[in-house]
């Protein structure tokens, strides 16, 4: 999936939690980091499902 758009990484996020790739793009720092934050949580809970 690209997500031209990242803003909050409500995308990225979902395609973690499915199994699927995922390349986000964001200009606005501040999104970038909300949405990089959000995105890295996702991943760490599946990992801790392990």
């Amino acid at each position: 999936m690209i997500d031209c758009f990242m803003g909050s990484g409500s995308t990225g996020v979902a395609c973690v939690q499915e199994g699927r790739n995922f390349i986000g793009i964001e200009l606005g720092d501040q999104y970038f980091e909300t949405a990089s934050k959000r995105i890295q949580e996702a991943q760490d809970e599946i990992l801790d499902d392990f």
